[in-house]
């Protein structure tokens, strides 16, 4: 697991990770920084200052640290979950509320968790098509 607060964490992992999951958290940083800090006030700012994170799952996550960020059963903080696809490959994108002034954005590419976790998230995104 690696977590994302500013635009330097997101370089440092680049290169580590394949493109589409690379662009996919840097789109969701940009965004977290427009909302934020639109007016780009200093040039490294932090959303952890402001009690949000992204995280990115590696393959396999532990549940150590998935206990980590709440997303271990009972999943009480879980607020969301949805799957979008970026360059072709699915994703999950868990918003976790830890508070109501702090929450994780959880990134994942699909398939790639244990097989617990996989099949209760995508009966979370099944489920919420089915209620909408």
């Amino acid at each position: 697991m690696f977590t994302i607060t500013c635009t330097a964490n997101l370089t440092r992992v680049a290169g580590t990770l394949p493109a589409p999951f690379t662009e996919v958290i840097k789109k969701e940083l940009d965004n977290l920084l427009l909302m934020l800090d639109p007016e780009r006030s200093t040039s490294e700012f932090r959303i952890d200052s402001v009690g949000y994170r992204i995280v990115g799952l590696e393959h396999m996550e532990t549940e150590t640290e998935l206990e980590r960020i709440s997303l271990v059963e009972p999943f009480y903080q879980i607020e969301y979950i949805e799957i979008f696809e970026a360059n072709t490959v699915p994703f999950y994108r868990i918003l976790i509320m830890h508070d109501n002034e702090c929450f994780t954005i959880a990134l994942s590419p699909k398939e790639t968790q244990n097989t617990g976790l996989e099949a209760w998230l995508r009966e979370q995104c099944e489920q919420g098509r089915n209620e909408a």
